[in-house]
């Protein structure tokens, strides 16, 4: 299952990122973005990370307890993504409602 987290403290290393989610089980991959955003209403940086975990129930896990957990000083948003593997319409069209942010993934808690 991917999971997507969010709200990442600037300090955390892919080290203590990955450590923090084997905690609840495999981790196939840990990756940390390297974009780092500007929040438009604290004017605060952000940054986000996604986590693969080969395990639906250990990272339904991962995603309870880790979700508003802090992360050195700062309280992580971590959510599982759905991913849709159907790239829309038969013939390649599709209509712009079945399009999301990050391509075709929507989020869950």
């Amino acid at each position: 299952m991917l999971i997507y987290v969010g709200n990442l403290s600037l300090h955390v290393s892919e080290d203590i990122f990955r450590q923090t989610f084997e905690t609840f089980g495999k981790v196939s991959f840990a990756i940390i973005s390297s974009m780092i955003l500007r929040d438009k209403y604290s004017d605060q940086l952000r940054r986000f990370a996604f986590v693969e975990m080969p395990d639906q129930d250990e990272a339904r896990e991962a995603i309870k307890n880790l979700n508003r957990k802090d992360l050195l000083g700062q309280p992580m948003k971590v959510c599982g993504v759905y991913q849709n593997n159907e790239r829309g319409k038969p013939g390649g069209q599709s209509s712009h409602r079945e399009r999301h942010a990050y391509g075709d993934a929507r989020y869950f808690y």
